[in-house]
């Protein structure tokens, strides 16, 4: 649980934002299909802004680094006005599973789960409540190049592994 910890403090001074092609640093999202890029973790790091698709690879690679597996995830809801994404890991330690979340601030903490599916499915489950959302789909993917955009971003997780709970 310490290297978890260490994770979370590292993410709790990563505000919530994006920096675009050229690093430059933004909270207003209105030209975010436009502006953003994937951050590598490194450049993360360095900005302390990243919307939930760059913490969830900063948080691959710090557990990387300390030689903890862990899988990254992306849950994409609709409803008749808009659509909501979310990018989360969860690691497996000692036979336990744990959620480690800063982007989505409001549920922001770690969380411990017996089992990989109780995690997943309190991260739907809030996703669903919090978004108002009617319909969803969540995958499990690969680490992505970095420096792609929001567009090629979503593109390349939904080709990822669906994942049915």
């Amino acid at each position: 649980m310490e290297i978890i910890n260490k994770v979370y403090n590292i993410l709790k001074e990563v505000e919530y934002g994006y920096c675009d092609k050229y690093l430059n640093k933004h909270i207003d999202f209105s030209n975010i299909d436009n502006d953003y890029r994937l951050q590598t973790p490194k450049e993360l790091l360095k900005s302390k802004l990243g919307i939930c698709w760059d913490q969830a690879e900063l948080i691959r690679y710090l557990l990387e680094k300390e030689n903890i597996s862990s899988d990254n995830y992306f849950i994409i809801g609709f409803n008749d006005f808009s659509c909501c994404t979310h990018t989360f890991n969860i690691c497996k330690v000692n036979d336990k599973y744990y959620y480690i979340e800063n982007a989505w601030v409001i549920n922001s903490g770690i969380y411990e789960y017996a089992k990989l599916e109780d995690a997943l499915n309190f991260i739907k489950d809030k996703f669903l409540e919090n978004f108002n959302i009617d319909v969803y789909e969540l995958y499990k993917y690969d680490k992505p190049m970095f420096k792609i955009s929001s567009n090629e971003f979503i593109n390349y997780c939904r080709k990822g592994k669906r994942i049915w709970i």
